[in-house]
C-alpha cells in the first residue's frame, strides 16, 4: 500500500517477487522526489507489453499486410524478451542483449527489421513523454551479407510451372511474363486487363482477406499505379482468364472452390511446386518478379525503363537490387576505349 501524495487515496500493487516490489518502492521514491524538486508530477510507469498495445492500436498508417507482419514480429519476439519490463527502466545493455538473441534464431535482415520496430516503439515513448530518452542508442547490428541476387532460368520456371497445380499454372506465365507483384497479380480484375491493345492497368492489389470477403488497396508505393504492356504469350493466357474469371468479383485467379486467391494459398502452392525444380529461388512467388526482371536486363532495358515497369519508387531502387545483372556493361565500356591506331 502507498500514497503518491498526502492528498490521495491509497493505493494496493502486486508482485511476484519481493525485488519487483522492492524496485517499485524504489521508484516511488524517486518520483516523490522529483515532485519535490522540479513541482512536476511524473508520467505513471508502465509496462512495455502495455505500451506495446497502445502504439499497436495507433498503426492506422500501415497497409493490412504490414500490420500483419507486425502483429507477428510483437508477438514472437519483442513482448516475449522485453515485454515484461518497465518501459522506463529498459537500458540500452537490455535493447543489445535482445538483439544478440534474435541473431542466434533469425537472418540478419530479419533481426534488423525487428529492431527498427523496437526503436519506433521507445522513440514514440519519448514523443509522448512516458520516457526521457530511448535506450536504442548505439546497437550493434548483425551484418547484412549482400550476396549477389540468385535468379531463375526460364527453364526452371518451366518446371514451376508445370509443377504447380492446374488453377495456378496461369498465374505462373503472368508473373514471370509481367514483372506484377504477387499481391497485384492475385488482385487483377477483368476490366484491368486491355486484350485488344494488350495492356494490363496495375492500380491497386489484393489485400489479406477472408474467403468470404474481397479487399482491394492500392499498390505498394505510388509508383505502383502503372500500365504494364504484355507479349504474345502472356496475353494468350490472359484471353482465357478474362473470358473465366476464377475468383469472385472479376478476380482472374482464384482457388479451386472459386474464392480469392489469399497469400497463404498461393504460398503453399508455391512450396509444394518448387520441391520439383533443383533450384530454390527463395521468396515464393516473388522470384519471378525477379526472373522478369533478368529478362528486362538481359534484353538491354535501362535501370529507368525497369524501374518503370517494376513500380519501383526510382532507377536507384532497381539498382540496388539488381546491379550485378548489368555486367555486360564492362565489355561494352572497354570496348569504347578502342580505336584505330
Amino acid at each position: 500500500m502507498w500514497r503518491e501524495d498526502p492528498s490521495r487515496p491509497e493505493r494496493k500493487k502486486s508482485f511476484r517477487t519481493r525485488d519487483e516490489a522492492q524496485a517499485w518502492l524504489d521508484r516511488i521514491q524517486r518520483d516523490r522526489h522529483e515532485v519535490l524538486v522540479t513541482g512536476r508530477r511524473p508520467v505513471e510507469p508502465m509496462l512495455v507489453a502495455d505500451w506495446v498495445k497502445t502504439w499497436r492500436e495507433r498503426q492506422v498508417h500501415q497497409r493490412e499486410g504490414s500490420l500483419s507482419k507486425l502483429d507477428s514480429v510483437l508477438a514472437n519476439h519483442i513482448v516475449p524478451v522485453l515485454g515484461s519490463r518497465w518501459l522506463g527502466e529498459v537500458s540500452r545493455a537490455e535493447v543489445q542483449d535482445a538483439v544478440t538473441a534474435w541473431k542466434k534464431v533469425l537472418r540478419p535482415r530479419t533481426v534488423k527489421e525487428v529492431y527498427a520496430f523496437v526503436a519506433q516503439i521507445f522513440r514514440d515513448a519519448v514523443d509522448d513523454g512516458l520516457i526521457p530518452a530511448s535506450p536504442c542508442k548505439r546497437i550493434n547490428l548483425p551484418e547484412i551479407p549482400h550476396d549477389p541476387l540468385q535468379v531463375m532460368t526460364t527453364s526452371q520456371v518451366e518446371e514451376l510451372r508445370v509443377g504447380m497445380r492446374e488453377g495456378l499454372q496461369d498465374a505462373v506465365v503472368v508473373a514471370a511474363g509481367t514483372g506484377l507483384r504477387p499481391g497485384e497479380w492475385r488482385g487483377l480484375t477483368a476490366d484491368r486487363v486491355d486484350l485488344g491493345r494488350g495492356l494490363i492497368r496495375v492500380d491497386r492489389q489484393l489485400l489479406e482477406t477472408s474467403n468470404q470477403r474481397v479487399q482491394f488497396g492500392p499498390p505498394k508505393t505510388r509508383s505502383g499505379v502503372r500500365t504494364v504492356k504484355v507479349g504474345e504469350q502472356v496475353l494468350e493466357v490472359l484471353r482465357g482468364l478474362v473470358e473465366s474469371p476464377r475468383g469472385p468479383e472479376g478476380l482472374l485467379f482464384g482457388t479451386v472452390d472459386g474464392w480469392a486467391l489469399r497469400r497463404q494459398v498461393a504460398a503453399k502452392s508455391w512450396r509444394r511446386a518448387k520441391d520439383a525444380v533443383d533450384f530454390d529461388p527463395g521468396r515464393g512467388w516473388h522470384a519471378l518478379r525477379h526472373y522478369h526482371a533478368s529478362l528486362l536486363i538481359a534484353g538491354g532495358s535501362s535501370p529507368v525503363a525497369v524501374a518503370h515497369r517494376l513500380g519501383h519508387r526510382d532507377a536507384t531502387e532497381t539498382l540496388r537490387t539488381y546491379a550485378h545483372l548489368w555486367v555486360d556493361d564492362d565489355e561494352r565500356m572497354a570496348s569504347l576505349g578502342d580505336w584505330a591506331g
